[in-house]
């Protein structure tokens, strides 16, 4: 029913989405419930890229592939409780975790 491109990055995956949905439609919400376009998840993501590219030396973030090739979620557990956080672990069957300089 799907296709699938494992080649393409989330980013890629992000601007697919906006130019389907158009950039200014509103799908994400954060834990305060502000909704933010695509537009502006694009923005965020570009400007995050750059501070992580200032703090490392030669442009690439390091990464903790063993500890942290999972996602998670924070999800709500009520008024007066803490959020409730859930990881899934990330198996990749096509490709391999790999590093990769963007210079």
């Amino acid at each position: 029913i799907f296709a699938s491109r494992p080649e393409a990055t989330l980013f890629e995956a992000l601007l697919d989405a906006a130019s389907i949905h158009g950039r200014g439609c509103r799908r994400v919400e954060d834990l305060k419930q502000q909704e933010y376009s695509y537009r502006d998840v694009i923005k965020m993501a570009l400007a995050l890229g750059r501070l992580v590219e200032r703090e490392t030396g030669d442009g690439e973030a390091r990464r903790d592939d063993v500890r942290f090739a999972h996602v998670a979620a924070w999800g709500f557990a009520g008024d007066d409780t803490a959020p409730q956080r859930a990881t899934e672990p990330l198996h990749f069957e096509h490709l391999q975790l790999a590093e990769r300089n963007y210079r």
